[in-house]
């Protein structure tokens, strides 16, 4: 295993004296020793191939060699290094910070000249010429025009598939650059992969070492299992290297010089790395170090909790060091910074936030996998619970904006969620269930989940009692102003199972409790908070009080799915 050579970046590092990124990598000693001819890692062990292990995937453009490790944490979703890409981490950003929706670009290859890279930094575009590509590039075929005018219409012409032109005055030649491809390989070994699957965009969080490739098709489930990604790290440096120094680490990757699939244990060794808050850094056992094509690979986490073993991604390979023995850094996938020694808060003010020093990655991160996510599952919206200590209000919805993947979640033994997002005063804690979309048709069988809210009392309650039902009048995420008994109607978070039919298999009882003292509602699945299904006792919409931790249980709201992949037959549930 090995980090890229980064041969490639001269221009970043001409730049890395004037700008200022969160990723660093003007570091002599490294780029001398990645350039060297090192050994494979001392402690390295074949990786065997299993659907699991090839989550893990080598990178190259078509028809070339490992140039890079990537993760497949998504059907169509592989999360690899951004100098893998060249200057893609120079063109950053995903649209505005807190939006769903992230901006998918084409790769580009070769590099630019310094001029060039210097208006691209300023925010020039007028500036960079679309045809200074001066190196790494390739070409299809040329042909014979009488001008440069001709040869860029002869570009525009194939459209999406042409991406630069370059006219030689002298020959008369029009050189077209096609659109690059970058070929997924599927597997444990680069030269006879499983399967290859293709990738023409990237998105990226800005100025940060790190890119999220989009698979043209996506990995069925035979060929991979999507590895878990953390998006979130606790708040603040001690506790972040806390929650880094109680993990067992290794790391996966695919070098030039062996074709097969290598991991290694790694241990960790400090957080910042060199003062860098995007990056840990970690020690390979017996001195194990990276080599050229592992760029990219990912740093796995693994716990044993519960006696359950929990494995999950928390760093994407940046490089390593000249240090004796070499330190590999890591930029972590979990981390939200604004600028030097900064933890980024959220929400983000788009109006002041420094883009040039703005890295967001777990939020990013977040939003890119979220997005996906509601792709792959249109009728499902996670449902997530949030506490505030400060007003002693929980928070139970399905809003976008206060949501996160699943599938980048990871949970201590009780169920609640460890680490946890923060926002707005408040902390993410647990992930209830689904519920149906609450934008699309309403399923047979279900009803309706309202969100209210007191300001006078600071005190969110989502229920599905209908004296507490609403009317359906959106505006964007939320619903027209209605106001009942010191409540204002915030939001409909979806459609969950009525309470008073039997419940279906793959569902949870969600249920309401309150406390008088707090003057605070909260709604869970939690079974530390259950009482069987067939104990509950209607007097009316309420049920028989039980009382726990100064609690008191008023009802069941109704029966919430514990996954997104059942499908509604009838008014029965089955797993795809």
């Amino acid at each position: 295993m090995a980090p890229n050579s980064k041969s490639s970046l001269r221009p970043w590092f001409v730049l890395a004296a004037v700008f200022v990124s969160i990723a660093v990598f003007a570091n002599t000693g490294s780029r001398a020793q990645s350039r060297a001819s090192v050994e494979a890692l001392t402690s390295a062990t074949p990786d065997p191939s299993t659907r699991a292990n090839d989550a893990v995937v080598s990178l190259g453009w078509e028809n070339s060699g490992p140039i890079c490790t990537g993760t497949l944490v998504a059907p169509t979703l592989v999360l690899t290094a951004g100098h893998c890409f060249d200057h893609s981490i120079v063109d950053g950003g995903s649209g505005q910070w807190n939006s769903q929706s992230p901006v998918w670009r084409s790769y580009q290859i070769g590099t630019r000249t310094e001029a060039d890279w210097m208006a691209w930094v300023r925010g020039d575009r007028a500036g960079v010429r679309p045809h200074t590509f001066v190196e790494g590039a390739y070409y299809d075929r040329p042909a014979d025009v009488t001008n440069a005018l001709a040869c860029a219409a002869r570009c525009n012409e194939q459209s999406a598939q042409c991406q630069a032109w370059m006219f030689n005055t002298t020959s008369h030649t029009c050189a077209l650059m096609p659109a690059p491809r970058m070929t997924v390989r599927f597997g444990n070994t680069h030269e006879s992969p499983t399967q290859t699957i293709v990738s023409t965009t990237y998105s990226t969080p800005g100025r940060a070492d790190i890119v999220m490739m989009r698979l043209d098709t996506p990995a069925p489930s035979s060929l991979a299992i999507p590895a878990q990604v953390l998006s979130y790290l606790p708040d603040g440096e001690d506790r972040i290297a806390a929650f880094l120094r109680a993990q067992h680490f290794y790391a996966v990757g695919f070098t030039s010089a062996h074709p097969q699939r290598l991991r290694a244990t790694m241990n960790f060794n400090n957080y910042p790395y060199d003062r860098d808050l995007a990056m840990v850094g970690v020690l390979g056992e017996l001195g194990a170090s990276t080599e050229h094509g592992d760029s990219g690979g990912p740093l796995f986490a693994t716990r044993t909790v519960g006696g359950v073993e929990q494995q999950f991604m928390v760093g994407v390979l940046q490089g390593f060091d000249s240090s004796d023995p070499p330190r590999n850094r890591y930029t972590l996938t979990g981390l939200n910074l604004r600028a030097f020694g900064q933890l980024l808060p959220l929400q983000y003010n788009a109006a002041t936030l420094d883009r040039t020093q703005a890295a967001p990655i777990g939020e990013w991160l977040n939003n890119v996998m979220y997005a996906d996510f509601v792709a792959s599952n249109p009728r499902f919206r996670p449902l997530y619970n949030w506490f505030s200590d400060s007003r002693g209000d929980n928070f139970l919805t399905s809003d976008p904006r206060w949501a996160s993947d699943p599938r980048t979640i990871v949970f201590d033994g009780r169920g609640y969620l460890d680490p946890r997002r923060f926002q707005d005063g408040y902390q993410m804690y647990r992930l209830e269930g689904y519920v149906f979309d609450p934008h699309g048709a309403r399923p047979p069988g279900t009803v309706p989940l309202w969100t209210w809210y007191s300001e006078a009392r600071g005190d969110n309650f989502t229920t599905s009692d209908p004296h507490w039902a609403g009317e359906l009048r959106w505006n964007g995420e939320y619903l027209a102003p209605m106001t009942r008994e010191g409540y204002r109607l915030v939001r409909m978070e979806g459609y969950i199972f009525d309470p008073h039919l039997p419940q279906p298999r793959q569902t949870r009882p969600l249920y309401s409790w309150f406390s008088d003292s707090r003057g605070d509602n909260f709604q869970t699945t939690d079974a530390h908070w259950m009482i069987p299904a067939n104990e509950v006792h209607w007097n009316g919409e309420y049920i028989t009080a039980v009382d726990r931790e100064g609690y008191r249980l008023y009802r069941l709201e109704g029966y919430v799915p514990i996954s997104p992949r059942i499908t509604l037959t009838g008014q029965a549930l089955r797993s795809d």
